[in-house]
């Protein structure tokens, strides 16, 4: 379990008010809906997101991305002295997916591109993940 430093106290405080009784509602698709943390950075998204996963009670699963760099003829040993596996997976910005998503049932996440408009998965679509894989998630909006 993580445990919260004084320096995050605003975001204990965001979380509680905006989720009053989260570990007993975390399965509750009504309860979720009209609540939402509009954060101003990446680094506040991430504090947000552990501290909601510390919460939970059900295990968190990690998803890890690629991270092999693209081999051509040209370019063999270049692009592996120039972009280690270090510095590609700790590239955090917006557009790019973190190296590492921990997950587990009840976790809130939102769509970042259209996916299928017939059934509503577009950018913004907010679901709740109800299971977890090895590579697949299952989540209901």
């Amino acid at each position: 379990m993580t445990y919260w430093n004084a320096s995050d106290d605003h975001v204990v405080s965001i979380v509680n008010n905006t989720y009053m009784n989260f570990t007993s509602n975390v399965n509750e698709t009504e309860y979720h809906q009209g609540r939402a943390i509009l954060a101003s950075t990446l680094d506040v998204v991430e504090t947000v997101n552990e501290y909601m996963i510390a919460l939970n009670a059900a295990e968190a699963k990690a998803y890890l991305s690629s991270d092999t760099t693209c081999r051509s003829d040209y370019n063999v040993d270049l692009l592996q002295d120039l972009h280690t596996l270090e510095f590609l997976n700790s590239i955090r910005c917006s557009g790019v997916p973190n190296h590492e998503l921990k997950l587990n049932v009840g976790s809130l996440v939102m769509l970042l591109r259209n996916t299928d408009h017939s059934v509503g998965l577009y950018n913004g679509t907010r679901l709740v993940i109800t299971k977890t894989e090895n590579h697949v998630l299952e989540a209901k909006f």
